[in-house]
């Protein structure tokens, strides 16, 4: 039992950290590439509004697997 918490933990843990890294690199390519998103959308007429929800939705997958996984 206490290794199957320690296993879990370990796993949260490293998931966590993976989810944090993945979303560090979709921030820096969208600032990156920010000023041709924007150039494309002024130059089909479409309204700029790129908000990164999918950054936040890979945060919150390893938060929520943390809960779950130490919880358990």
């Amino acid at each position: 039992m206490i290794m199957a918490k320690f296993f879990a933990l370990t796993l949260s843990i490293a998931i966590l950290f993976f989810g944090i890294h993945l979303a560090m690199v979709f921030l820096f390519f969208f600032r990156s590439r920010k000023e041709l998103f924007r150039q494309d959308f002024l130059k089909k007429g479409l309204r700029y509004d790129f908000p990164p929800v999918f950054v936040y939705v890979l945060l919150a997958i390893p938060f929520a697997a943390v809960v779950i996984l130490f919880f358990a």
